[in-house]
Parts: C-alpha cells; structure tokens; sequence
C-alpha cells in the first residue's frame, strides 16, 4: 500500500493532519503534501512511521464499523467507546 493510500486509511479514523504528524515525527505540511499525492522521494524512516500508525489505528478484515477503504476497520481511540 502507497504512503497516500495508508494516510486515507489513518485520517478515516478520525486522526487530524496534525495528529498525524506528530506521530509519524513530520511537519504537518509533509502530511498534507502526502494526502495530496505530491510526495515524490519519501524517506524510508517517514514510510515505515506511517505503517506503523496504520497497523496501531487499522485492523484489516474485521467486520465492526467504522470500516475504512479495504475492508479496513478503525481501532477506538482512547477514551471512546465503539
């Protein structure tokens, strides 16, 4: 999966651009560039942030909404309840 389809999958979790960049450990702008698909050279380090906040926020395959592209399912957030 490309950087902008993990992005599309995490904000449909209700992360903000903000929110993700914090914790990938990029500024809010390369997130928004990444969203927008105009990231040509990611660095492999800002690549594999992503994946990781993708596995921790996406459960591919579980049948509980709120489902994301893929068959996707959003992982509650802490303090919510669903």
């Amino acid at each position: 999966m490309d950087a902008k389809a993990l992005l599309v999958e995490i904000r449909g979790c209700g992360l903000t651009q903000v929110e993700v960049a914090s914790a990938i450990g990029v500024s809010q702008g390369t997130v928004s560039k990444i969203e927008r698909g105009q990231t040509k050279d990611l660095k492999a380090n800002t690549y594999l942030a992503l994946q990781k906040l993708h596995s921790s926020k996406v459960r591919v395959g579980v049948g509980k909404p709120p489902i994301v592209a893929n068959g996707g399912v959003c992982i509650a957030r802490e303090g919510s309840h669903g």
